[in-house]
């Protein structure tokens, strides 16, 4: 039995991970539907039976499937449609193919096919696939990788490596590890390498500020690969897996579908800019824009096509920094996202979602908590009431709370008593909270009751 633990990979993932062998056909053509099954799509198919089960099941999807929705989900309640509309947006990653009528409701949905009939959506489908296939094997010819292993392994690892596609490999052992290893994008250790000191090599990639993807294997019990993985990712570098197994072919085919859907995918994907364009945060008391929302998705030619002046910050989504910097995480990216962005590095915030979900341990973490200590903004959106965690108020370093248009608007007509207590625990924890509300001045009064003096809009 395979076992492993991932900082990367859902706990599905892993699970899937385990029980591969070589009669599995895995796909990366992951495709998810609202209720119904179509002839044309099986194996790869997963059916949600209701909205939010479907928005779960998207919310722990891997980057780059399929989502088909039938028209008849627009008799659904308009708060459950809205909420699956805010995710879609913000994944452009996912493929939405609408089957039936064209949708009465307007969307910034970024990747939406119509399809009119089922033979119309197997073509999309098809093409769609072929697509993901073209992007996996040029990124995998591509991307740079370094096997520590020792030298009477190396022919084992080369076969299936070749035999998957996978072509930019540099195998080091021990000896020549420390003088050869560079930057590569994602570093394989054999933990059976002789002669192998694997904390002084970690430890000198923290000190050249590089942070590369990590996959352990080797045949050891598993308490000690697990206690491994737990040096490893304590130490800050991102793992992939910790393996107590040597691979095989397919089961290196596996884990590179899964780094590619999981990490890389975003990349590729986008193939026109979004036209979502900026949010603008508005000062209702003052009357002025304070700052430009960036929604994930806009590029950075975008953002820094934005106005400029003294005054005016942006607010970067942390996906979209994942997004620019893919290789590792470096201590110090800010004024070179700064200058790529044409503005002043004093003047940019990030914003993020699901804080519960950032492990404490992380680098991630550690650089949100540094960043407040130079007075960035850290904003937390909120999209639902499920969201509304006052431990996360006390113990997490956010700055400004955006409440989601649906709460927005809930805030107006009457609020709920878990959405004031949400309020009350941020007023007292000096933390500002935002409406996402076009700006009036009946806006401004009736949130003003509430002590909220800003509005993200478009």
């Amino acid at each position: 039995m395979l076992e492993q633990q991932s900082s990367i990979l859902s706990e599905q993932e892993l699970q899937l991970l385990a029980s591969y062998s070589r009669k599995n056909n895995y796909s990366r053509c992951k495709v998810y539907s609202y209720k119904n099954t179509y002839r044309s799509i099986t194996n790869e198919l997963q059916v949600a039976n209701n909205i939010e089960q479907l928005i779960f099941m998207l919310r722990s999807s891997p980057r780059g499937i399929a989502l088909i929705v039938p028209d008849s989900i627009e008799s659904e309640p308009a708060s459950d449609i809205e909420e699956l509309v805010t995710l879609l947006t913000h994944r452009a990653d996912i493929r939405v193919l609408w089957l039936g009528s064209l949708p009465s409701m307007e969307t910034n949905i970024s990747s939406f096919v119509h399809c009119s009939d089922e033979e119309n959506l197997k073509e999309n489908i098809t093409e769609w696939k072929q697509s993901l296939k073209r992007l996996f094997e040029k990124w995998l010819s591509d991307y740079s990788v370094v096997l520590v292993s020792s030298d009477n392994k190396k022919s084992i690892h080369q076969t299936a490596f070749n035999n998957i596609g996978l072509d930019n490999v540099h195998y080091l052992d021990a000896d020549t590890l420390s003088a050869s290893l560079g930057k590569p994008k994602l570093l394989i250790i054999d933990l059976q390498t002789e002669g192998l000191h694997l904390v002084n090599e970690l430890n000198e990639l923290t000190n050249n500020d590089w942070f590369p993807i990590i996959i352990t294997f080797g045949e050891l019990p598993a308490n000690v690969c697990y206690a491994t993985y737990t040096l490893i990712e304590n130490s800050g570098f991102p793992v992939l897996a910790t393996l107590n197994n040597i691979p095989d072919k397919s089961q290196w085919e596996q884990l590179f579908l899964s780094l590619f859907s999981r990490v890389y995918l975003k990349h590729w994907v986008s193939e026109s800019p979004t036209s979502a364009g900026a949010y603008k945060l508005y000062h209702l008391e003052k009357s002025v824009i304070e700052s430009y929302f960036c929604v994930h998705g806009m590029n950075k030619t975008q953002i820094s096509a934005l106005p400029k002046s003294d005054n005016i910050r942006y607010i970067i989504h942390a996906k979209s920094v994942q997004d620019w910097f893919p290789d590792g995480v470096q201590r110090e990216i800010r004024f070179k996202l700064a200058d790529e962005l044409g503005c002043d590095a004093n003047h940019l915030d990030i914003c993020i979602e699901h804080p519960e979900r950032i492990l404490r341990t992380s680098i991630f973490f550690s650089g949100l908590v540094m960043a407040r200590l130079i007075n960035t903004k850290v904003y937390w959106w909120i999209h639902s009431e499920r969201e509304l965690l006052t431990d996360i108020l006390k113990n997490f370093p956010v700055s400004d709370v955006i409440l989601s248009e649906s709460l927005s608007h809930q805030l107006i007509r009457g609020p709920s008593e878990l959405l004031l207590d949400f309020l009350e625990q941020a007023q007292q924890q000096q933390i500002n909270m935002i409406a996402s509300l076009s700006p009036s001045n009946s806006t401004a009064e009736a949130l003003a009751l509430y002590g909220i003096t800003a509005v993200i809009s478009r």
